[in-house]
């Protein structure tokens, strides 16, 4: 690099070092993580896994600005960030860290979701009011086997959900690591529990909610039911219903949150 290329690169990057050494810890932890200060971040926040659900929500705010790894916009006068966790929950452990270090109150797992009764078809919804442990992620965080959703806001979510025309089941679902081994025994395993799903996010949103004083809960749209001819590698044929339970999810998640707010 020539000596005056050097020289402008240091005139840039020189007050970007400096504000870093004055950040917080906090601080720090969020920008490194989200690429973005605690300021841009909105006390409610949406967690997609995937980019489909992202771009999704985005179609439902207004004045959306990308804010590093996260987008901020709003919903009637709220504020609202939608933060991209990735799949699987040491990801979402992550992006969990630094929201809480960012101060955030409130956040709503949207995405897709395994069905694993009979009755819940591709298109359903399901609000997950608990989540069997079966990653690895949340051992190292609090002991035992199940994690509660906060009750508030998903008992929220279940009655913003009467106001649409969707079929929408509420129970536990299990949280596992390995999309590729989500076979039939496992299932079997997860429906013996009680569990209507499979996913895996909601054990980490819930067990860091808890821990951290956050309201979480997750609205999760049917996109496949593993075990069966409808699993995730043979579905080729619902995307028209998989969509219309999706932007069902994320209007119900959106109404839940302006209710909170104005309660």
């Amino acid at each position: 690099m020539k000596l005056i290329e050097r020289l402008k690169y240091g005139i840039v990057t020189l007050p970007k070092s400096i504000g870093m050494r004055l950040l917080s810890q906090n601080s720090k932890i969020v920008y490194i993580l989200l690429g973005c200060g605690p300021g841009s971040i909105a006390k409610t926040v949406l967690l997609p896994a995937t980019p489909t659900c992202t771009n999704r929500i985005l179609g439902f705010l207004k004045k959306s600005e990308t804010k590093g790894q996260t987008h901020l916009g709003k919903v009637d006068s709220l504020d609202v960030s939608v933060v991209p966790t990735g799949i699987g929950c040491p990801s979402v452990a992550i992006i969990l860290e630094a929201l809480h270090r960012a101060d955030v109150k409130t956040a709503i797992r949207i995405d897709f979701i395994g069905g694993l009764v009979e009755s819940i078809d591709i298109g359903d919804i399901i609000i997950a009011d608990s989540a069997f442990k079966g990653d690895g992620t949340t051992r190292h965080y609090m002991k035992g086997d199940k994690i509660e959703a906060n009750s508030e806001l998903t008992n929220l979510l279940i009655k913003k959900s009467k106001e649409y025309g969707k079929n929408v089941f509420v129970g536990p679902v299990w949280t596992d690591d390995a999309l590729f081994r989500e076979t039939p025994e496992l299932c079997k395993q997860a429906v013996e529990k009680g569990c209507i799903g499979i996913d895996m996010e909601c054990s980490a949103v819930f067990t860091l909610g808890k821990i951290y004083n956050m309201k979480t809960a997750a609205i999760m749209v049917v996109s496949d039911k593993p075990g069966t001819e409808k699993s995730f590698w043979n579905v080729e044929k619902f995307v028209a219903e998989l969509l219309g339970g999706l932007d069902a999810a994320i209007r119900i998640a959106l109404n839940t949150v302006i209710s909170l707010k104005d309660s």
